[in-house]
């Protein structure tokens, strides 16, 4: 399931790649816990195709759970994470709740952070432990909310960023996209 999910995102997130610098410079839309954009309706009633843009302390709605970045910093090392020569860490602390109904597998890679206008200039979490960090997966039960800290290794040079969560179904369906775009 795991291997999956992730194999889907990463399809999708290079199908998002090319949403995320049409983006660019975007103002924040009303609504952005109700409101998709762009998004069509298909044959099974889901939505795909559609993108809400956020900023940091908003709530995104989207069709398995409401989240929001809480907070966002720059830092050499979290947990046992440390950054590299030429990097530094981003690190978000991010709520996650269920409002799906059931529970839903969760991954700290379901946030991808977009950091530049380069077809590969984003990246996944650091796999690491410790300080409040997100796990790699895990369970979040009905109505249940969390609140983990994201951490990500990005070029030290990197200011401006776009957290994304894509909508991909157990199926592969491509739902809509979910930005949270920010400066640190």
């Amino acid at each position: 399931m795991k291997l999956k999910k992730l194999a889907a995102q990463l399809t999708a997130v290079a199908l998002a790649g090319a949403l995320a610098l049409s983006l660019a410079g975007c103002d924040k839309l009303p609504g952005v816990d109700t409101m998709t954009t762009g998004a069509s309706v298909a044959e099974d009633g889901r939505e795909t195709g559609g993108y809400v843009v956020g900023e940091v302390g908003e709530k995104l709605t989207t069709q398995f759970f409401s989240f929001s970045v809480d907070s966002v910093e720059r830092t050499d090392r979290c947990g046992d994470a440390a950054a590299g020569e030429g990097t530094t860490l981003v690190v978000a602390e991010i709520t996650v709740k269920n409002t799906f109904g059931e529970t839903i597998p969760m991954f700290s890679s379901d946030f991808v952070l977009y950091y530049g206008a380069g077809d590969e200039d984003y990246c996944f979490p650091v796999e690491a432990a410790g300080d409040g960090l997100m796990e790699l997966e895990y369970e979040l039960a009905k109505d249940e909310e969390i609140t983990a800290k994201v951490a990500y290794e990005v070029p030290e040079d990197a200011d401006s960023f776009s957290l994304l969560y894509l909508e991909v179904y157990e199926d592969d369906f491509v739902g809509n996209a979910y930005y949270v775009d920010f400066e640190v």
